[in-house]
């Protein structure tokens, strides 16, 4: 009994069960640095495109289909102008494969709502000189969560790191 496939190509045997090339792997392994480039990239583009608008990036996270950032507006009063703004910049700046926008706005560096957008929505939207009350489902507004690992890791490079905390304290007085 042997594990030796026939020889089909030119005298050289491969493994019963192995492929004779790894070319499959290697061009995933290809495609998957090709898109590590590519986001590389699109978040440097979003983050000098956020900055002309006024919006500082302070983290951002490109997924397979989605990507979360996190910012603060130094200069729109209203936060759905600067939402608009930040929205506008990904649908130019993001690689083609996101479809989903997750933004939370900081205050003071604290997390105040998470703002979900669906990319091929808004996109309808603005081709059409639409309102939003044309896709009630393109845009959801949540409480931010408690839990932030994006803006945890890109914060690790900052010191000094303040914190702040709200708790009961008993005064006293006459």
């Amino acid at each position: 009994f042997s594990n030796d496939a026939p020889a089909d190509d030119g005298g050289t045997k491969a493994k019963a069960g192995v492929p004779a090339d790894d070319s499959g792997t290697k061009a995933k392994a290809d495609a998957t640095a090709d898109d590590a480039a590519a986001d590389a990239a699109a978040e440097r583009k979003i983050r000098r495109d956020a900055k002309a608008q006024s919006l500082r990036i302070d983290a951002i996270s490109i997924g397979s289909s989605d990507i979360e950032i996190y910012y603060t507006n130094h200069r729109y009063e209203i936060e759905d102008a600067a939402i608009g703004r930040l929205v506008r910049v990904l649908m130019a700046d993001a690689p083609p494969r996101i479809e989903v926008f997750r933004l939370t706005p900081l205050l003071f560096g604290v997390p105040t709502q998470e703002v979900t957008v669906l990319r091929s929505p808004m996109e309808r939207i603005f081709a059409t000189n639409g309102t939003l009350s044309e896709e009630p489902d393109a845009m959801a507004t949540h409480a931010a969560p408690f839990d932030h690992p994006v803006l945890s890791r890109d914060r690790l490079d900052s010191y000094p790191r303040f914190s702040w905390s709200i708790y009961p304290t008993l005064g006293e007085g006459l």
